[in-house]
């Protein structure tokens, strides 16, 4: 059938101007439904969309289209033929701004003409749930097809949708009976979640704990449902079972895709709504529960598509619920504890131990914490840590647990499994650089609440020497303080180790104030604790960067910020030492030039 013939066929649509009118008799509403299937295909040609807006047929179809939303505005419910009739019509116009944009623009001319009516009726599309079931998904199937073509790679058009139907297609989520996962109503919710993660960009201020209950339900309903990819083994070994599961997904995955873009939307929301209220905690405690169900679920799978992706966002999104300012975490302990003590869950392990950690508030809570679970049981639950990503929660709970008491509880066994993992963590650093300050500042707690005998003993371990050795900053210094005061029998070489770490720093200027500070006061301790006839390690092998420390720390004498009077303080006393050991000598050129600085250093400040 030819398109003009088509055209010709719609007169009597176009007459009627009334969807009501034509739905109340049957056999006109089946010719129009008829001939309505028959334009949505020729509208599939790029031609006949701009010949339907050229010849005026498209605003008529508009106007009918707006026309049958009215019916949407009362009480009752739609009749059977309405449903039909609009189903197709519906599709006609979503072919008809599929690529289109002087459609596109004409479709929105007429919503914006009844602006309120059309934002009002329109979302009411989503809302039917209680009658003629199969029409309805279709009419809502179609309605799902015209949003998308109309949005598609057009972001004022997704802005504007995403005001009026973000909450009604979350809501639609949750009206959708998915137990049978029925292949039509399954369609739906992929397509509804597809557009709802290009919406939650605009509209993630919304979206409230409710709906990102909604949405984290179905994920851990469809989590079990993704399909396995086959492993390299399997393939390898010609496994009869495993050709015939990978015929089975060559087609797109459509739990998969489902779980993907729910993924992207909590992950959206949690992470760009600064409004977000989760102080509800009975609610909140169910929401980290669903996700971390769908994490468990997912990292069960041998093998699916972007798995690491997946298994990541999972981690983060439940960090970022956890990180809220509304939330306490305290609901969520003891789901914690039990999901370290399982033997299995790497990434869940990870999840719980970063809710644990920001649980803790105080001295006080971390007691709390500690008298549920030891820290020998948090190092044995993270022994299979690879992803640098699964580290953040473990380095900031050890930090923020260990104490000058508890330090004594990890036993042999658990300290050279920690610095086996902390290598890891060290070794990964080098490519995800987040995690590189919570573990120099789980380094730097460990140092400092450790007692030089302990120090001693475990530096021995070629794990943690490595970390200090390699990573320097403050923890260097701080086993540095420990062994010079405690007067301990360094093996050879092992100090002039630790200050080559101590100054391994690229520039100056990128030099923590902590770090300065600390590495100062590590150099008074030294310099007071070298006898006359001691090798001085600092002036004979970086003289020179003492040179450049010392240049850069003059000129602060005038500042008035604490941190500087008191970095200023320490510089003033390794000044003192300084002259003192440099006091009779032959000079090298270097030991000439730290003479002056230190001269200038204890110069009477000018106020």
């Amino acid at each position: 059938m030819d398109f003009e013939n088509v055209l010709f066929r719609l007169k009597p649509i176009l007459d009627s101007g009334s969807s009501s009118q034509i739905a109340k008799d049957q056999d006109l509403c089946n010719r129009c439904v008829a001939v309505l299937d028959e334009l949505a295909v020729q509208l599939r040609s790029p031609t006949n969309r701009d010949f339907i807006r050229e010849s005026g047929v498209l605003s008529k179809l508009l106007k009918l289209f707006n026309d049958g939303l009215r019916e949407l505005s009362g009480d009752k419910s739609p009749t059977v033929n309405w449903l039909i009739f609009s189903a197709e019509l519906t599709r006609c116009i979503a072919n008809c701004v599929a690529d289109n944009d002087d459609n596109r623009a004409e479709f929105c001319t007429l919503a914006l003409e009844s602006a309120e009516a059309f934002e009002a009726n329109f979302p009411k599309i989503f809302e039917l749930t209680d009658t003629a079931t199969e029409h309805v998904l279709d009419l809502q199937f179609k309605s799902l097809a015209l949003v998308k073509n109309l949005c598609l790679n057009n972001e004022v058009y997704t802005r504007e949708c995403s005001h009026i139907l973000t909450i009604p297609l979350v809501n639609l989520l949750h009206s959708r009976n998915l137990t049978e996962f029925d292949e039509h109503a399954l369609d739906i919710v992929v397509m509804t979640t597809d557009l709802l993660s290009e919406f939650v960009k605009f509209s993630s201020n919304s979206i409230a704990l409710k709906e990102l209950l909604i949405m984290a339900r179905l994920m851990a309903l469809i989590s079990p449902k993704i399909a396995e990819q086959p492993t390299e083994d399997q393939i390898t070994n010609g496994d009869a079972n495993c050709e015939e599961s990978s015929e089975d997904t060559e087609d797109a995955d459509p739990f998969l895709e489902l779980h993907q873009c729910l993924a992207l939307c909590i992950e959206c929301v949690v992470s760009k709504n600064e409004a977000l209220d989760l102080s509800l905690s009975d609610s909140t405690h169910k929401l980290q529960q669903l996700l971390l169900q769908s994490l468990s679920l997912a990292e069960l799978k041998n093998t699916f598509e972007n798995k690491l992706i997946m298994m990541r966002r999972l981690l983060f999104i439940i960090g970022m619920v956890s990180a809220n300012v509304t939330n306490t975490n305290v609901q969520d302990r003891a789901m914690c504890y039990a999901t370290l003590l399982q033997p299995n869950g790497v990434y869940n392990k990870a999840a719980a131990l970063i809710v644990l950690s920001n649980s803790i508030s105080s001295r006080e809570t971390a007691d709390q914490v500690s008298s549920n679970i030891g820290l020998g049981q948090i190092v044995q639950a993270c022994s299979a840590f690879k992803d640098p990503m699964q580290f953040q929660g473990l380095l900031d709970i050890l930090k923020k647990l260990l104490n000058l008491a508890n330090v004594y509880d990890l036993t042999d066994e658990d300290l050279k499994l920690l610095f086996a993992e902390l290598r890891i963590c060290h070794e990964q650093c080098q490519v995800y650089q987040d995690v590189s300050p919570l573990l120099d500042a789980l380094l730097g707690k460990f140092a400092a609440v450790c007692p030089g005998s302990l120090l001693l003993k475990q530096i021995s371990d070629p794990n943690f020497k490595t970390l200090i050795i390699q990573r320097g900053g403050i923890p260097a210094c701080l086993l540095i303080d420990k062994f010079v005061v405690g007067d301990r029998n360094l093996a050879n070489g092992l100090l002039a180790d630790l200050w080559a770490s101590a100054f391994r720093f690229q520039e100056l200027s990128k030099i923590s104030t902590p770090h300065l500070f600390q590495l100062l006061k590590s150099l008074g301790i030294y310099f007071r604790s070298v006898g006359d006839n001691d090798a001085n390690i600092v002036f004979k092998q970086h003289s020179s960067q003492l040179v450049t420390l010392l240049e850069a720390i003059v000129p602060m004498s005038t500042n008035t910020d604490s941190a500087s009077k008191s970095i200023f303080n320490n510089a003033r006393f390794v000044a003192g030492m300084i002259l003192n050991l440099l006091n009779g000598k032959e000079l090298t050129s270097n030991e000439f030039q730290l003479r002056n600085l230190a001269k200038q250093l204890l110069a009477p400040i000018e106020s």
